[in-house]
């Protein structure tokens, strides 16, 4: 993956690999709910969430300047506000 400032400082990992070492970590601290954020092609959000049931939703980066998208992957949502202008998306959980 390309970055728009391209520095030695910042190292990208494989980000299936890093996810999978990510979720073993945060269920050792029992946590709730695992949201991804992510800044990666649509299809990338689609197989995080094939691969791993533990995440609950992916917060995504805008798919379209004027619009927000939410699609589902088995019931499970991918959120990408719209546009670069300082929209804002809400995901609300509920403990059942």
């Amino acid at each position: 993956m390309s970055s728009t400032t391209p520095s030695k400082k910042v190292v990208e990992k494989d980000i299936i690999k890093s996810v999978q070492e990510t979720i073993i970590k945060l269920e050792k601290q029992n946590v709730e709910y695992i949201i991804a954020v992510t800044q990666v092609a649509p299809s990338t959000d689609e197989e995080l969430l094939k691969k791993f049931p533990e995440i609950k939703a992916i917060f995504s980066e805008e798919r379209a300047e004027t619009q927000t998208d939410i699609a589902y992957l088995a019931c499970r949502p991918i959120l990408s506000p719209c546009g670069n202008v300082g929209s804002v998306i809400r995901l609300n959980l509920e403990k059942k």
